[in-house]
């Protein structure tokens, strides 16, 4: 354990100390994508961000162009997915005629999407297993094993850390939150007061969510995985360590592989619970890593499915109840759960690393209007940098190797707010 203190400065800075530790002079390499000049700004009216403010959630349409920003990742995934059928033989868990079987689900005429999609299910049909982790860019929320499958492409990479217009919806709503922002009259999009804007940080709580339908499985679900079956009702700050309570951590929903709707597994909200609800409220775990809000909470009369288009985004306050429906149809349903925050701010997961997006504002001098920061946050903050692909892959890796080892198999408890130590639910309102 003291080991992982003094590399990741466990309870006081994003993990990204182990960074600046092991090599000050790193740079951020700035890809192509994020040097591209686009004609167009994403940022959010202020029409758009009082609503958002008001309801708690805001779809935001036409924010991504799935062909050039989706449609690599699943080319990525379809890569793993080739890689993992070949260890799957080696290792005895299928045949090579079972193989065989599952390349046969499809053909070279089809996208991505549903090369993956037809691929996975018979898998999943075959084995009972879901195989979540192998197409995660997150560490389990358990045990870790040293040699816990993760997914760590390029595609993704510069989805989350250098997409602009992804970039400047969010930028625009935790300015908002923090006050820091203004509004430009003649198009009602808002610009920011300060000389010296939010430094934007990527928290590592976020995942690919893959929901195969009801009628595939899987019978063996990973723990934390999401099923088939419906995803309980929770709020997003409860599944962070409580030192985040406070943090204005924003998630970013994506459908990945194609249009989401009340029949393969949409999220459905309760407008306006997170103000109803000014704090995270009790979680009862369900087993396997899954956490619900007790139904009593629910204002099931006012709950709103969220259908959507592939290349918009939703956007969830951290206290928002929300859930997903069932998968009911015959093909898999792929997301992806990203979350960004202010960078000096704590990201309830401390032994994982984030990073900084975007543009990195870490060695621009200071102004007079800049926002005065307490000595924790400026230690937070100067903990926090950009980073390459490479160094983003290795900071994962190295927090797998150190977190997997003997010595720190308890930490994971960390991570389970509702849990007491002998595995009894911390809340009343679970018994």
């Amino acid at each position: 354990f003291s080991s992982l203190g003094q590399v990741f400065s466990c309870r006081e800075a994003p993990p990204n100390k182990f960074l600046k530790r092991k090599n000050n002079n790193t740079k951020a390499t700035l890809s192509s994508t994020f040097l591209q000049v686009r004609q167009r700004t994403m940022r959010l009216s202020t029409q758009q961000l009082s609503e958002l403010e008001e309801q708690g959630f805001l779809v935001v349409e036409n924010v991504l162009d799935p062909a050039r920003d989706l449609d690599p990742i699943l080319q990525e995934m379809n890569q793993v997915l080739d890689l993992l059928l070949d260890d799957l033989v080696a290792n005895g868990t299928i045949t090579k005629e079972q193989q065989d079987g599952i390349q046969s689900q499809t053909n070279s005429t089809e996208n991505e999407h549903w090369r993956f999609d037809h691929r996975l299910c018979e898998l999943i049909r075959m084995t009972g297993n879901s195989f979540s982790q192998n197409f995660d860019f997150s560490l389990p929320k358990g045990l870790i094993d040293p040699d816990a499958p993760l997914y760590l492409g390029r595609a993704i990479f510069e989805l989350i850390a250098h997409h602009q217009e992804l970039l400047e919806c969010v930028q625009s709503v935790v300015e908002h939150e923090s006050g820091e922002e203004e509004t430009n009259n003649d198009d009602d999009t808002t610009t920011c007061q300060h000389k010296k804007p939010i430094r934007l940080y990527s928290n590592p709580v976020q995942h690919i969510r893959l929901k195969p339908p009801a009628s595939v499985g899987p019978v063996k679900a990973e723990r934390g995985s999401v099923k088939a079956d419906a995803t309980p009702w929770h709020q997003d700050s409860g599944v962070l360590t409580s030192d985040a309570d406070e943090t204005q951590v924003w998630t970013v929903w994506i459908p990945l592989g194609s249009d989401v709707d009340e029949f393969n597994g949409c999220l459905q909200v309760v407008p306006k619970s997170h103000q109803e609800f000014q704090t995270v409220v009790p979680h009862c775990p369900l087993g396997a890593g899954i956490l619900s809000i007790p139904d009593t909470l629910i204002d099931k009369a006012h709950v709103q499915p969220v259908p959507m288009k592939r290349g918009s985004i939703l956007i969830l306050h951290r206290r928002l109840f929300h859930a997903s429906v069932p998968n009911l149809t015959d093909h898999l349903r792929s997301s992806l759960d990203l979350r960004y925050q202010p960078a000096h701010q704590p990201t309830g997961r401390s032994y994982f690393p984030g990073m900084v997006v975007g543009h990195d504002y870490k060695n621009e001098k200071d102004t007079a209007g800049a926002v005065h920061q307490d000595q924790k946050e400026q230690e937070l903050e100067e903990t926090a940098v950009s980073v390459s692909h490479e160094e983003w892959q290795r900071l994962w890796y190295e927090a797998r190797r150190i977190l997997s080892a003997p010595e720190n198999q308890e930490i994971w408890k960390d991570f389970d707010r509702w849990h007491t130590h002998d595995g009894m639910a911390t809340h009343d309102m679970c018994a």
